[in-house]
């Protein structure tokens, strides 16, 4: 899973369907953010939020089987 195209800094965290935190991606400014992980058949959840909850952004959200 991958965010893209960002227009301020925003971080990526994945959880799974017990809220339970999996991994995240906080790369600064305007670089993409991306979690590469081996998941089971599940609900996820993805959280994208702003840098210090400061800028809003326009983004890009990807996600690939692996």
């Amino acid at each position: 899973m991958r965010i893209d195209n960002l227009a301020a800094d925003a971080d990526l965290t994945l959880y799974n369907s017990n809220q339970v935190f999996l991994g995240s991606s906080v790369n600064s400014g305007t670089t993409s953010d991306a979690i590469t992980s081996n998941l089971t058949p599940d609900t996820y959840y993805a959280r994208v939020a702003s840098f210090l909850n400061t800028n809003n952004t326009n983004y890009t959200v990807t996600v690939e089987p692996v």
